[in-house]
């Protein structure tokens, strides 16, 4: 978590204090938004972990923020600033809303008032997940034997890795492995150590 940073987008500063409240001691930097234009100025300038917004704004709404930043191409001295995984926070969730944040390309929907776990659970999940989807962009052999096995146990391959990782914490290797670098890193030393294995 040291180092991540999330965005934190709502146009009352109540809901911004307390969203940071929660995040900041869990070792999150926040920065916060009061609303689209500063968000999407904030969203081109910076790299983000994730971003929370809120649905009801004056500007634009937060399905709106979201679909702005996914379709416009920022860059840094470093080069394309990717998009972070962005969470929609509402008073207002009804199936309806969350098929709407979905198609808006939200990876999940938090509802108001606020749950600390619910939105520590949230911010994890989300921000797994995009560690996922970055780490299989993969090319060549890899990519299309990943595809091949998903494709014959019909599964999505963010599913796989998912479940690869989790058996290599199930056979309590004493390695902690969380995410996809992390498991490279154990399979490269593994293998080092018993080519056979």
């Amino acid at each position: 978590m040291a180092g991540e940073r999330i965005l934190v987008v709502d146009d009352v500063g109540y809901n911004r204090a307390i969203m940071t409240r929660l995040l900041v001691p869990e070792g999150y930097a926040v920065d916060a938004a009061g609303g689209a234009t500063e968000a999407i100025r904030l969203l081109s300038r910076n790299r983000y972990n994730l971003a929370i917004v809120d649905l009801m704004m004056p500007e634009m709404n937060g399905l709106e923020v979201c679909e702005k930043a996914i379709s416009e191409t920022y860059c840094d001295d470093a080069g394309e600033i990717p998009n972070p995984p962005f969470i929609l926070c509402t008073a207002f969730v009804n199936e309806h809303v969350i098929s709407q944040a979905l198609a808006a390309g939200f990876k999940s929907v938090l509802a108001k008032p606020l749950d600390r776990t619910r939105v520590l659970e949230t911010v994890r999940e989300a921000m797994t997940s995009a560690q996922i989807e970055i780490g299989l962009r993969l090319e060549g052999e890899e990519a299309a034997a990943l595809a091949a096995f998903s494709q014959k146990i019909r599964a999505q391959p963010e599913e796989v890795v998912r479940s690869i990782l989790g058996m290599v914490d199930w056979q309590k290797t004493g390695e902690k492995v969380s995410n996809l670098s992390e498991f490279e890193r154990f399979v490269k030393d593994r293998w080092k150590r018993d080519p056979g294995s």
